[in-house]
This record gives structure tokens, sequence and C-alpha cells, in this order.
């Protein structure tokens, strides 16, 4: 009286694609404690994964200005609730703070036509980062609240559109010369742009404290690094750091 223990089974078929690649979510690990014996920052949770919107691109880069997370993608900027927590007065005047006791919560969109296409084209200052928009042709500047397409508000329109190579430029690889770099130096508050072309590769400075971009350099390094007052870059073979403000121009 046995049932028949033989199982019909099929392929999935040739024609299923499998999904490998989630270049649109964000993954949250364990927190940071001192002293700890394994790294937290390798251990990421399980549940704490979050898909933003993939009709934007997929996420190019990820900054971090006044303690907020903002994500970019080809056509936008997207804020990132990280453990939100709400600050609370009972009845008897003591302070709670009420969270929803995830790491990754929620995420608004702060733009959806403007985003930024390299890893490497976005730089963050004091109270805003800065981005080169490809599709769009411009520089864009970000304060928190609002996106602002900065070259076009300072006439630089017409100037970034003849000359930016779309082609050249969105091959993010400066030490090969192509794709852009970017860089602040917090003692003069200046932001360099600078965009590796074959034929035609320039730098643009723009100054915070005047509000307005002060001059063009002859010079267009693949990197910028900066640490406190000091700003290094590299030379246009790649194969030397030269230090800025230091010797003869």
């Amino acid at each position: 009286s046995q049932q028949p223990t033989l199982i019909k089974t099929t392929d999935v078929g040739s024609k299923l694609k499998k999904i490998q690649e989630f270049d649109g979510r964000l993954m949250a690990s364990k927190e940071k404690i001192p002293g700890e014996f394994i790294d937290s920052w390798t251990d990421f949770l399980e549940n704490e994964k979050m898909d933003l919107d993939g009709k934007f691109g997929p996420i190019n880069a990820v900054v971090n200005i006044k303690d907020e997370i903002f994500c970019l993608q080809d056509t936008a900027v997207a804020h990132i609730a990280i453990n939100p927590r709400v600050q609370v007065t009972g009845n008897d005047a003591i302070g709670l703070e009420l969270g929803v006791g995830g790491v990754l919560h929620d995420y608004s969109y702060k733009s959806t036509t403007i985003g930024c296409l390299n890893k490497w084209g976005v730089v963050t200052s004091e109270n805003s980062f800065y981005f080169i928009d490809l599709i769009n042709r411009g520089i864009m500047s970000f304060d928190g609240t609002s996106v602002k397409k900065l070259s076009d508000l300072q006439g630089f329109h017409h100037e970034l559109l003849n000359r930016m190579n779309y082609d050249e430029l969105k091959i993010d690889n400066g030490v090969l010369g192509t794709g852009v770099s970017l860089g602040y130096n917090p003692v003069n508050s200046d932001v360099y742009f600078s965009f590796l072309q074959s034929t035609d590769g320039f730098t643009l400075s723009f100054n915070e404290k005047v509000n307005s971009f002060v001059s063009y350099y002859d010079y267009v390094p693949a990197w910028y690094i900066n640490k406190g007052s000091v700003l290094i870059s590299t030379n246009p073979n790649n194969t030397q750091l030269w230090e800025h403000f230091k010797g003869t121009p």
C-alpha cells in the first residue's frame, strides 16, 4: 500500500536569468565597539538591507554631511534615514527617545533629475557637498536641503556644455586620464573640479567665501588628498605627489 516515491522535477530553463548584482542596495553592519575581538564592520546583519529605486540607476557614491547620509545615483539624490530617533518629553518632564529598532529605516529623494555617474566626482566641505553631473553637463551643490545647479547659477552653463566630453568623463579612471577628480582646501575654502580629458583637460576652482568661481588652473591631477591644512595632488604622470602652497608656484 506504499505510495510511489518518484518525484518529477523540471529544470529552471535556459531563458531564466538570475539576478546576481544588486547595485542599488544598501547594507548595514553591526555597530563598532572599542576593544572588540571580532570586527563588527565585517559582520553584516541579515535583515538590514534596503533597495533604492532602480529606475534612477545604481548607487555611484555615498556622502556623509552633517552626520547625515546621502546616496547619489545616475539621476537622483537620496537621503537615507539611519536609526532615526524622536525626542519625547513625558508627564514627569523626563526626556525619552523613541526609535524604530533598525539601522536602515527609510529613504527619501531630494532630486530625481540630478545625479552623479562618477564615484570620484563628489567632494564634501564643511556645510555642503559638490558633485559633477555628466548627464546635465554641470556642477551641482547640495547643502542638506536642496540641490542647486551651481554652474548654471554662476554663468558657466555654455562653458561646461561645450567643453565636457561625456564619452571620456564617464569612464571613471583618473589614473588612465579619464573621468573627474574633486578636491577641497579648508584653509581657503576652495573647491577644485578637474576634468580629465585627452584633448581639453581643465581644472576649475570655486570659492565658498565669495560664492563664486575664481580661477582656472593648468594642472589636472588624478587625485586630491586633503588632511587638515595640507592639500596634496598628483603630477600629470601620477608618479609624484605635490603639496600645494609650498615652494615656487
